[in-house]
């Protein structure tokens, strides 16, 4: 059997084997190494007699461990046929005395494909796509905002009716009529409104019954009776005059509760004459008697401009300006010529009089405006007393 010589890479030890041996590429016996080709770096040289001239040229194999590719220099077709990779399972397991396999590191790709189990970059909020958030946004996105805008209308409208029910026209009238007009610390100056019709409904908080007080604005009011009688008429430079038919008064007690304002609770164009048809003149009063369907206007008093010292007066009635904290009575009554007496007589129920008064200045647009207010003073047949007693 042919015999080969080939030195050990691993200890360097020179070794003599059989093709069979070499075939099967068994470990070195000093190192332990299995000799495999790209172990070889000896010359390998066919050594037994018996080798013919064809194939007596020597073999030289060359191997290195890093090209791992064998030379052949001669032809050798048998021994080039027997050199075979030796299977794993051939393989000898090693010894506790070998070095155990080089662990190398994983490539860098294989590092990066790693995704951590806990990210450490910011987090981004979580959206919905696809289908599942067109359903979300329809099914519950859009009715939820639908629902918040109808109910912040349904509030507004709200507010609004609770803030119309609780202020009332009648309760700031500008004071731009009359003769005692505006307060001392108003300018006065030309301005234009709109006129509230005096039948507007009258809030509860305006009403006042006898007896009690009301404020509007710096003015407080008390109205202490009502009586039936007749009502004398003042002539400047004449005699008085006493009424042939009797009026219903009202007397009424004022008093200014500003700090530093001045100005008339009354005035004469707020209890001026006016009657229905041919005798009326400009807009209806603010200050009338509502005695069942009746409405009776004013007073007995044809106003005229300018004419404040020149003309006729009802003695009793006070149009004289306030200090802060001064107080006066007056009265409001009738014209003789509505002979409330046979309104009465009918028992026509509760009955209530609306009296315009001034009530000091109010904030409009950044600066103080002179007003006038309506209370009402709401009283029975009953409470309506006579000369003689009540009636």
């Amino acid at each position: 059997m042919p015999t080969v010589k080939v030195r050990c890479s691993g200890c360097g030890q020179e070794l003599t084997l059989a093709d069979e041996e070499l075939v099967q590429q068994g470990p070195c016996p000093n190192c332990r190494q299995v000799l495999i080709p790209e172990s070889l770096q000896a010359v390998v040289v066919a050594s037994d007699a018996s080798v013919t001239e064809e194939n007596s040229a020597p073999l030289i194999v060359a191997a290195e461990p890093e090209s791992a590719v064998m030379q052949e220099v001669a032809p050798a077709a048998p021994l080039e046929q027997a050199i075979q990779p030796l299977p794993l399972e051939q393989v000898a397991a090693p010894t506790a005395d070998e070095t155990p396999p080089t662990q190398f590191p994983l490539e860098p790709h294989a590092l990066e494909a790693e995704v951590p189990l806990f990210p450490t970059g910011p987090s981004r909020p979580f959206v919905q796509h696809g289908r599942g958030g067109s359903w979300f946004l329809a099914l519950v996105v859009i009715p939820l905002i639908s629902y918040s805008i109808l109910a912040t209308i349904l509030v507004a409208i709200l507010y609004t009716r609770l803030e119309s029910a609780e202020r009332s026209p009648l309760e700031g009238l500008p004071d731009l009529e009359g003769e005692l007009r505006g307060a001392s610390r108003q300018k006065q100056n030309s301005m234009t409104y709109e006129r509230i019709a005096p039948e507007t409904r009258l809030p509860a908080r305006l009403c006042v019954r006898l007896g009690e007080t009301i404020r509007v604005g710096d003015l407080e009011a008390t109205p202490r009776r009502v009586e039936l009688r007749p009502v004398v008429f003042q002539y400047p430079g004449a005699q008085s005059e006493r009424s042939v038919h009797e009026s219903l008064v009202l007397h009424l007690h004022l008093r200014n509760l500003s700090g530093d304002v001045v100005f008339a609770p009354t005035d004469p164009y707020f209890e001026r004459r006016w009657k229905p048809g041919k005798d009326s003149r400009g807009a209806r009063p603010y200050t009338f008697l509502e005695i069942g369907t009746h409405s009776l206007y004013g007073g007995p008093i044809r106003w005229r401009s300018g004419q404040f010292d020149r003309r006729e007066a009802i003695e009793g009635q006070q149009f004289a300006r306030l200090e802060p904290g001064q107080e006066q009575d007056t009265i409001v009554c009738t014209d003789p010529d509505d002979q409330v007496a046979e309104l009465l007589s009918g028992e026509p129920g509760p009955l209530r009089w609306r009296v315009q008064l001034r009530r000091g200045l109010v904030r409009v647009r950044e600066r103080d405006v002179s007003a006038t207010a309506v209370i009402g003073v709401e009283f029975t047949a009953r409470d309506v007393q006579r000369e003689a007693g009540p009636f």
